[in-house]
């Protein structure tokens, strides 16, 4: 693992600033179109699920990969338009890529179609992060929130049926509209959504603790119906998911208000009356039977597991365990792209990964052990980079950024990437971390509430050559 001097080294960014709102007018539609074709990675990630259990389910296997053809238009209009991130983040990324290519070949077993899924896997979606800070501003980010909260209340809703479903109901199917769920205790299933699998559940509502969290600590970033909905949908959600990762992704994001409180002491008495409110509205929601119920699974799983007796050991092997099988890994791995079980169903009938499920052993096993502590290594210093930059928001009364940052932090540096919503979600995740922290000038400034029941709209702003702006200065808050 590098020291902290090294990872600070590695963040250490070119003189290229992210474009302000205020970029040049030539630039203006290729941003916007690339805005556009986000917010349609974000449908389709948030719909890939539901797409290959109920609506194609003959097309499951191709549609993991939707979301390839988006990425790489959003890669081939930013690249002439210059919003294609420039920076060490990417030297070493493009550098990690060849030395896989090369050790790919050189591994014990190569299949064609394998090695070009694990280099899709462990690289292509990375760059969107940066080219999202590139393009998109706070008042982006907050527009796209109002959509995700909206959208966690019928995502609540269908949670709610699936965990009332029973196991042989179309609800629980799996991806490719055989199969059903993973069961949790009591005779339950764990709740999916429109997801393919739970995962999916997990890194939502993390997202939507993220942008809820905010709008509670800054009155009138959403209305105030839509706030309490909302609240009361996660809290229900998280209940009745039977997923213990899905409460400890909520806790996660909640944990960083003590970040923000330690950056600006002076929200200790917002935090104090949103912690209070949150407390209010578990205990009314817990009233509920069917809450109640859930609650008392999700306990049962966690007796089950040992209790936090049993969850800090593997916890702690999440991230040890790799490091102790260094020695047993072959030098140029035993195959790129053998670890994903997407991958491996192209070379066996069972689709099963080869070794562990292990994001960091995945990349040890699959590209040898020098391959995978320098990937490993690379994705701690971008997650630094990320608390680092969301910190100094937060210091300036910013504090999406780090809600964001705690939303996303883990699926980025040890999500399993061989999961296309995980894959998907740290991407989006990293991405809106960024761009939150990218005001331009005071982040309040830059929302417009011109209706209580419409999202936030983006202010209009005058645009600036590119020569006026290396003249006058770039505002932007975040280099990348």
């Amino acid at each position: 693992m590098l020291p902290v001097a090294a990872l600070e080294q590695l963040c250490e960014m070119r003189a290229e600033a992210i474009p302000s709102s205020s970029a040049a007018v030539v630039h203006g539609g290729t941003e916007t179109a690339i805005r556009g074709l986000i917010g349609l990675y974000f449908f389709l990630l948030i719909f890939e699920g539901a797409l290959r259990k109920w609506v194609m389910p003959g097309m499951s296997s191709p549609l993991l990969v939707i979301r390839d053809p988006v990425v790489l238009l959003i890669y081939l209009l930013a690249i002439p338009g210059g919003m294609f991130p420039r920076n060490n983040f990417m030297t070493t990324m493009f550098g990690l890529a060849a030395m896989a290519m090369f050790f790919g070949f050189l591994a014990d077993q190569f299949d064609p179609a394998v090695y070009l899924f694990g280099l899709r896997t462990n690289f292509l979606h990375l760059p969107l992060i940066f080219v999202m800070a590139r393009v998109m501003t706070y008042a982006h980010v907050v527009r796209l929130g109002w959509w995700i909260l909206l959208l966690s209340i019928p995502m609540t809703y269908l949670v709610v049926l699936q965990f009332q479903a029973g196991a042989g109901d179309v609800l629980n199917i799996g991806a490719g509209g055989t199969g059903m769920q993973m069961e949790t205790s009591g005779g339950k299933l764990r709740a999916s959504g429109t997801f393919s699998f739970v995962a999916g559940v997990v890194c939502f509502y993390a997202i939507v603790a993220g942008f809820l969290l905010n709008s509670l600590m800054r009155p009138g970033t959403y209305p105030r119906w839509l706030q309490l909905i909302a609240l009361v949908s996660l809290v229900a959600a998280v209940a009745t998911s039977g997923s213990r990762a899905a409460l400890a992704g909520v806790i996660m994001v909640a944990a960083t208000i003590v970040l923000v409180v330690m950056a600006n002491p002076a929200l200790l008495g917002r935090v104090a009356l949103t912690v209070a409110l949150i407390s209010v509205v578990t205990f009314v929601v817990l009233q509920f039977a069917f809450v109640e119920e859930g609650a008392e699974i999700l306990s049962l799983r966690f007796g089950e597991a040992g209790g936090a007796g049993g969850i800090w050991p593997r916890l702690i092997d999440t991230f040890a365990g790799p490091f102790r099988g260094l020695g047993a890994a072959p030098l140029f791995g035993r195959g790129l792209g053998m670890g994903t079980n997407a991958a491996a169903a192209m070379v066996t009938s069972g689709g099963q990964a080869f070794f562990g499920e292990g994001e960091w052993s995945r990349l040890i096993e699959e590209s040898g052990p020098v391959f995978g502590l320098l990937f490993i290594a690379w994705r701690c210093a971008l997650v630094f980079f990320l608390f680092r930059t969301s910190l100094n928001a937060a210091r300036g009364n910013n504090l999406l950024p780090i809600l964001l940052f705690g939303a996303s932090a883990m699926f980025i540096l040890n999500g399993q990437f061989g999961q296309p919503t995980i894959l998907g979600f740290a991407a989006l995740g990293g991405g809106l971390c960024l761009a939150a922290a990218n005001t331009g000038t005071d982040n309040e400034s830059l929302i417009v509430e011109s209706d209580q029941n419409a999202p936030p709209t983006v202010p209009k702003r005058r645009g600036r050559s590119a020569y006026a702006e290396r003249l006058h200065g770039d505002k932007s808050n975040v280099k990348v």
